[in-house]
C-alpha cells in the first residue's frame, strides 16, 4: 500500500470519517461545518454538504440498506443535529432528514442493518430509540449496535468502560473495563476496536473483552482518535494527531503507511 494522492478541500480540522464497506468511498466531517464524499480509487472529490447552523460535524456512518451499495449516511453535529442524505439517481446524495435529538453535541452514531434503525449518543445522555438506560457520571464516546440490532454496546471515555444493553426489553446484559481510556471505538463482527489514548489501537473479542490483537503507533496529543475499518480491503484506518493518518493491515496489524 503506497501513498496515491492528498484530499485536500476542508478548511479546519477534520473531525470525523467514514470508510464504506468496500472500500471506494469515504466521509470526511470538519470543523468547517461540512461534509465531503471522496472516492477512494481516483482520489477526487465526490460531493460537498455545507451545514451552516452547524459549528462543526461530530459524528457519522454509513447506512447500509443492502450488500451491493452504499444508498445513506447520516451525520452529527455539535448543535445536537442528526440528518440523513440518500443516493439520488444522478450518483450523488440528496438531504432525507433531519432530526434534534441532543442539546449538546451528538459524540456517536451506530447503525443497525437488520432493523434498520439508528442510535446516537451525546456528551451527556444516550438516546436508544425511544429508551434510557442508566446516567453515568461519564462521557457516551462510541455507541454500536451488537448481536444482529439485539444489543447495544456503550462505551465511555473517561472510565474505559464498556456497557451492553439488550434493547427489547431494554436491560443492562452486562458491563466490563478495557485497558485504557476509550478515545474511539469501531465495531467489527464480534471484535471491537478501541483507541486507548496512548499508544496503540487495541482489539478486543466481544462479549469476553480480551485483547487479541494491537495497532501501535504514536501519539503526541492526547486526543480521541477517529477508526474506521474498510472490511473487504483488510485495512484499518486510524487519524492521526498530526495530520497524518495511520494505515494497518486489519489481519496481521502490520503498518501500512
Amino acid at each position: 500500500f503506497s501513498s496515491k494522492y492528498t484530499l485536500t478541500r476542508h478548511t479546519k480540522a477534520v473531525n470525523i470519517l467514514a470508510v464504506n464497506m468496500h472500500g471506494t468511498l469515504l466521509l470526511t466531517g470538519s470543523n468547517d461545518s461540512q461534509i465531503v464524499i471522496w472516492s477512494l480509487l481516483s482520489g477526487e472529490m465526490i460531493q460537498e454538504i455545507f451545514t451552516p447552523a452547524a459549528d462543526y460535524i461530530s459524528a457519522i456512518t454509513w447506512m447500509h440498506i443492502n450488500n451491493h451499495s452504499e444508498t445513506s449516511f447520516a451525520f452529527g453535529v455539535s448543535d445536537g443535529n442528526i440528518q440523513v442524505y440518500e443516493w439520488s439517481n444522478d450518483a450523488l446524495f440528496e438531504f432525507w432528514s433531519t432530526t434534534i435529538s441532543h442539546s449538546s453535541a451528538v459524540e456517536s452514531l451506530a447503525w443497525d442493518p437488520i432493523r434498520r434503525r439508528l442510535v446516537s449518543a451525546s456528551g451527556e445522555t444516550l438516546v436508544s430509540i425511544t429508551l434510557q438506560p442508566e446516567k453515568q457520571p461519564y462521557v457516551a464516546h462510541a455507541v454500536h449496535f451488537y448481536d444482529n440490532g439485539a444489543s447495544l454496546l456503550v462505551s465511555f471515555l473517561e472510565s474505559g468502560e464498556i456497557f451492553c444493553y439488550s434493547i427489547e426489553p431494554w436491560d443492562l446484559k452486562w458491563r466490563k473495563k478495557v485497558q485504557g481510556r476509550i478515545g474511539n471505538a469501531f465495531l467489527e463482527g464480534n471484535f471491537l476496536l478501541v483507541s486507548n489514548l496512548k499508544d496503540r489501537v487495541d482489539k478486543y473479542a466481544i462479549p469476553t473483552l480480551q485483547r487479541v490483537q494491537s495497532y501501535n503507533h504514536v501519539i503526541l496529543c492526547n486526543v480521541p482518535l477517529q477508526i474506521s475499518v474498510a472490511c473487504e480491503a483488510g485495512l484499518v484506518f486510524v487519524g492521526g494527531d498530526d495530520g497524518f493518518a495511520c494505515i494497518f493491515n486489519y489481519n496481521t496489524g502490520a503498518y501500512r503507511g
